[in-house]
């Protein structure tokens, strides 16, 4: 969160740690219940409730007895179908790109959108600071389960939490203070060696000094074919399918680029205590896999590197990104991100299917914003 707040201070105005999307609800929807069961899960998880005040130049944690939550209301119904949609994306792109203001807060923006008598859409929106993909998850569950209960005229039906994400923080500043990052830093200090190379390449265009974080997204399917190979596949070997694609992902690199030491960012859900796994909060961390390749090199010897690299990583997933970068001191610039330049992520989280809530079937629809905070950023949602 730190390391977030600072780059917020660098770039307030950029939308590149935006995250949200939108729900279509197809169905009979209670306005009134569903604004007190969003109210409700604000209420719940400190963080929804936490903006990022500057103290002496360094970002801290504030939370609000109120999260000052209000959720805006669109109504489209009477405008024809095109004209309806064209409303619809045009807010949804808004919103996708408004930056938030995290000293103020709330990074929580949440609207309604009435397209028909039974035809709704919720367009959220969060700072990454205090979201990430298995938070989301648990956003639109714990809503979810909220909503139906107060449909019933019944009290919340989740188990109060444990700790909350302030706490959680405080034991990890520690256990990183106790010796444990210590022995972490060691590890990728070993890994990485003493030379981080630039990943080049070939552009229609040169490198501006300064990102500007635009980019677009391109969105495909693997046929079902295609996809239950890959799984056949993975199972026979003792894979995952974040291995798979990594090691894919560092092939094409090595391709384009002609590099045979590459360096790939991965995120990791860094969840480590029992506690944490029920937060909404960014908990997520970023591991460097480094990947070496050369032109005589097997597919099977390619995967089993990219095997191993994953699975040691696996043990040192806690120290923060930052401190990786300020102990190893890579060459810095405006220009592209330190130690690596692509990302790559596997991810199924249950917010972004089909389900039944209530009465309403509701659909995800992804609508990040085209903005991106490294060169290449491969995006895995498995669904099965």
């Amino acid at each position: 969160q730190q390391r977030r707040g600072v780059l917020w201070q660098l770039e307030p105005d950029s939308p590149a740690y935006n995250a949200g999307g939108l729900a279509r609800l197809s169905g009979p929807l209670d306005v009134a219940r569903f604004e007190a069961a969003l109210q409700a899960l604000v209420q719940r998880h400190e963080t929804l409730r936490t903006p990022f005040p500057s103290v002496d130049g360094v970002p801290v944690q504030r939370v609000h007895g109120d999260g000052g939550l209000h959720m805006d209301w669109q109504d489209f119904s009477a405008l024809d179908r095109d004209s309806r949609q064209q409303h619809l994306q045009t807010l949804a792109d808004s919103e996708a790109h408004r930056p938030f203001d995290l000293e103020s807060g709330p990074l929580l923006r949440v609207c309604m959108v009435k397209m028909a008598e039974r035809e709704h859409y919720l367009v959220v929106t969060l700072h990454h600071i205090v979201t990430e993909g298995w938070a989301m998850d648990i956003f639109a569950r714990e809503l979810g389960a909220l909503y139906e209960a107060f449909l019933d005229d019944r009290e919340s039906p989740l188990e109060p939490l444990p700790v909350q994400y302030l706490d959680y923080s405080v034991w990890q500043r520690e256990w990183l203070e106790s010796g444990e990052r210590q022995r972490q830093l060691d590890y990728w200090k070993a890994q990485l060696g003493n030379e981080h190379p630039l990943l080049e390449l070939p552009g229609d265009r040169p490198r501006p000094p300064v990102q500007s974080h635009q980019g677009d997204l391109y969105r495909f399917d693997l046929s079902p074919e295609l996809a239950e190979r890959v799984r056949r596949f993975n199972a026979a070997r003792g894979l995952t399918m974040f291995m798979t694609m990594t090691a894919t992902l560092a092939a094409l690199l090595y391709r384009y680029s002609g590099q045979q030491d590459l360096r790939i960012g991965a995120p990791v859900a860094n969840r480590i205590r029992p506690e944490s796994e029920g937060l909404i909060g960014a908990f997520l961390n970023t591991q460097v896999l480094r990947c070496r390749l050369d032109g005589q090199m097997s597919v099977g010897e390619l995967l089993e590197q990219v095997r191993q690299t994953v699975i040691d990583g696996q043990s040192h997933q806690d120290l923060p990104f930052d401190h990786l970068v300020e102990a190893l001191q890579p060459p810095r610039s405006a220009a592209y991100n330190p130690l690596f330049q692509v990302m790559c992520n596997v991810q199924r989280w249950e917010f972004q299917q089909t389900r039944q809530l209530a009465g309403m079937t509701v659909e995800y629809i992804a609508n990040d914003a085209r903005a991106t905070k490294f060169d290449l950023n491969l995006e895995v949602t498995d669904l099965d």
